[in-house]
Parts: C-alpha cells; structure tokens; sequence
C-alpha cells in the first residue's frame, strides 16, 4: 500500500477505535440509532471531530492528487488528451462528472492540484511541485481546501514584481501560519490583505486614506472590562499583528517576568482569543520595559 492511501486508512482506524472505547466502556447502546455517537462524553465528541476532519483532508488530498494526473493527462493534444476521449471538454468537465460535483468546485480542485502536483522535465524526470509547501501540508491532513486554493491564488496574484524565491518564501511564511491555531476565516481574512503587503509601491493614495480614517477608541464596561476598538490602517495593522502574533503563537507564547525563551514544549489549547489577551499582556509589559523613559 503508498504511503498516501495508508495515511487514510491509519486514520480512518484511528477514528474507528475512538469509538470501540465508547463501545468497551458498556456506553454504546445497541438501541440508539444515533449509535457511539450520543453516548460519547464531551472529549470523545471533539476528539472524534478532529478525527475525522483530518481524514477527511485526507481523502480530498488524494481527490487533489488524482485530479491533478486527469489535469496532466488532459493536456496532451486533443487526439490524446484523456478528458476529450473520456468525452468531457476538458479536465474540470471530466472531474466534475466522476465525481459528481459542481463544475465551480470541479475547476477549484483542478486548479490547486495544477499548482502541487509534481511536475516533469524534459527527459521525464520528476521535479517539485510549483507549490511545495502547500503540497506538503495538504498530503498531512493539515490544510482545508478553501484555505489552500486561496494561498494558491494569492500567490499567483502577487507573483509578478517578486523574485521566484520571494513568492517561495511568502508560501513557506503563508503555511507556517496554519500552526499557529488561527481559524480557516482567520486565515481567509489575512490572505485577502497579502497583496498590499507584498506590493506596497501603487497603494500610497488607498494607504492615506486609510491611515486618516484609522482611530482607537476605550470604553469602561459596567462588568469592569475595558473595551478596545481599534480601526487600524494596514501599515499600522501590520505592525500591531506581528507583535501580537510573536506574542501569542502556541510555539512561542508565555508570559514570563524574566528573559527566558518560553518552553517550546508547552501545549497551550485554549481559545485564541484568549491567548491574545496574553499576548497583549506581554506585548504591553515588554514595551514598558524598554520605556527609556
């Protein structure tokens, strides 16, 4: 068995034994129809989720990967290419009748496995996919779909004017991201602002209009909370999302009163927001320590 299809079913064994436990603890009831999964504890229920959202990646990463050789095969001449004698009019047509999806959702799977799929050179040799790192992540199981055919199309937007190891290197940054425990519309939402980073030069007028309409305001809540919003313009967000994300990464997050490096073993699993309200926390007490006053 490759080691891709033994992924799937290592998992899918992994999801299947989570609830043998509920069944071995006497839980399972034979006459629920709901079966293990009502009888799960809390944990279990999460646990489980986790479980078979990986798995699901990891079937859609072989989607991708099978998809990606219809795409190749397809480009041959039309004499040859598979989806002309399969009888569809392209690749996305054939992927979209095999697997009986939308033909929109059909093109966004062609068009991510065309971007980390290996490639080939002259002589037929294998070569690394346009996208490494984006590959690399979607075959673990660590990448949703949406998320990675989005880090697709913004680097393809924002290629042009950057050198090949500058977009490369924008991927690496792009993926590290998905260790940081943000969300998939946390992450949808940084990767919208990418091109103005990436090229600053020609937003200089939307940038001042921007940074004119920024403001902080406080608020004193009745519960004693204070309420910050902060409307911030980009070049301004970018510095306050760095300092904070520094501050607030599971790898590297922890308060500490002294200069000790956090232990990169801690495995802090709360919310993100409530490890940003930590983050803000350090990022306020180091501030305060460099005041020259």
């Amino acid at each position: 068995m490759n080691r891709n299809a033994a992924a799937v079913v290592e998992q899918a064994e992994a999801y299947a034994s989570l609830f043998d436990r509920v069944s071995a603890s006497g839980r399972f009831d034979d006459a629920s129809s709901d079966g293990p999964v009502r009888l799960a504890t809390d944990q279990e229920l999460l646990e489980a989720t986790a479980s078979v959202t990986r798995l699901i990646r990891l079937a859609e990463a072989e989607r991708v990967k099978l998809a990606g050789e219809i795409a190749r095969r397809s480009e041959l001449p039309d004499d040859a290419s598979f989806a002309k004698r399969m009888g569809a009019t392209s690749a996305t047509d054939l992927v979209a009748q095999v697997a009986g999806v939308p033909r929109e959702e059909a093109g966004s799977v062609v068009r991510l496995a065309t971007a980390v799929r290996s490639q080939e050179g002259l002589s037929g040799e294998a070569l690394p996919a346009k996208r490494p790192c984006i590959a690399a992540a979607l075959a673990a199981g660590r990448l949703d779909l949406t998320v990675a055919s989005a880090m697709v199309r913004v680097l393809h937007k924002v290629q042009p004017g950057l050198a090949p190891f500058e977009v490369d290197e924008l991927e690496r940054q792009l993926v590290a991201r998905i260790q940081e425990g943000y969300s998939a519309d946390e992450l949808l939402a940084f990767l919208r602002q990418v091109p103005s980073y990436a090229h600053p030069e020609g937003q200089d007028s939307r940038d001042e209009d921007l940074a004119a309409a920024a403001s902080v305001s406080k608020r004193r809540l009745e519960n004693g909370l204070t309420r910050w919003t902060l409307d911030l313009d980009p070049l301004t967000n970018g510095f306050f999302e760095s300092a904070l994300d520094a501050n607030t990464s599971i790898r590297r997050f922890a308060i500490v009163d002294s200069d000790e490096a956090p232990d990169p073993t801690d495995n802090d699993r709360r919310p993100l927001n409530r490890r940003r309200v930590d983050g803000v926390h350090l990022v306020a007490k180091r501030a305060l320590r460099s005041d020259d006053g």
